[in-house]
């Protein structure tokens, strides 16, 4: 870290450095994304009918410079600035070939680039396991499920989904097979929104006291309170979607999420879902 702090300070005072340290972020944009950050000479004067566009781009450049920056944050925090740590998705072939002889000990700009760069993520496949509390929007009922699925990244930025998902709160239920997208950042941690379709059947109770039939299986029939299970009818939703990945290595991916699903039943049967999902991928 005694690097990075020097590099911080060298990077103040020297002209001949891209950035000065207040706009470190915009020099990682630079860095990554080849833009350099515009300047407005002194004096300068814009034109008004320009200024809604300058905004604009300043609040695209602040949020990428935030994205960036935390992801320099994390990635600091996780590698120490060691220059082997840093290449932390060695494990995929891909990454390995940009990254095989690694930046020298004080590249530190090097290094920041091979310890957030998930470029690599272009191709890869692979099963995810993810669960979560489903609630409804008043709160009433919770339910617990789990999700197992395929994803895949169409580029590093875009990936899709399909998976077969099932929630319980012991007596009322959904089961049924959700497909998704998400637009990502290239990043290791990579903040993302979405959008998804659940399809399937939901599972309801409705009071058997009085049907003949010993619902229960305990010998006695149509007991006070006595209840049955039925299929209770298709149900579809869709939903919009954000969350957060974190890639581990260069095949493992930890990802939260959360979404708000609009079911065909009404807006009584929307439900809040908030889980994680562990993803193993392979070209």
């Amino acid at each position: 870290m005694a690097d990075f702090t020097k590099f911080c300070v060298r990077a103040a005072h020297c002209p001949a450095l891209p950035v000065s340290l207040v706009d470190f972020p915009g020099f990682l944009v630079a860095f990554f994304f080849g833009v350099r950050p515009s300047v407005q000479a002194a004096g300068e004067i814009r034109p008004a009918s320009g200024m809604k566009q300058i905004k604009q781009i300043q609040f695209s450049r602040a949020a990428l410079r935030s994205i960036l920056l935390l992801n320099a944050i994390v990635s600091i925090s996780v590698t120490g600035c060691h220059p082997f740590k840093s290449r932390y998705a060695m494990d995929d072939r891909v990454y390995r070939a940009k990254y095989e002889e690694g930046a020298e000990k004080g590249d530190i700009q090097g290094k920041l680039k091979q310890a957030i760069d998930a470029r690599h993520t272009e191709g890869l496949k692979g099963w995810y396991l993810s669960g979560g509390t489903l609630a409804s929007s008043d709160s009433e009922r919770f339910f617990i499920g789990a999700e197992v699925g395929y994803e895949n990244y169409l580029k590093s930025y875009l990936s899709n989904r399909v998976g077969a998902t099932l929630f319980h709160d012991g007596d009322q239920g959904f089961g049924g097979l959700d497909l998704g997208v998400r637009l990502q950042s290239p990043t290791r941690l990579s903040p993302f929104v979405g959008a998804g379709w659940l399809n399937g059947v939901s599972k309801g109770v409705r009071d058997a006291s009085g049907d003949g039939a010993d619902n229960d299986e305990d010998g006695l029939f149509d007991e006070p309170g006595e209840k049955e299970n039925f299929p209770d009818a298709f149900l579809t939703a869709v939903y919009p979607e954000v969350g957060v990945h974190f890639w581990a290595n260069g095949s493992g991916r930890a990802t939260f999420f959360g979404r708000y699903l609009i079911t065909s039943d009404g807006r009584d049967s929307d439900h809040w879902l908030l889980g994680g999902q562990v993803t193993i991928f392979q070209r």
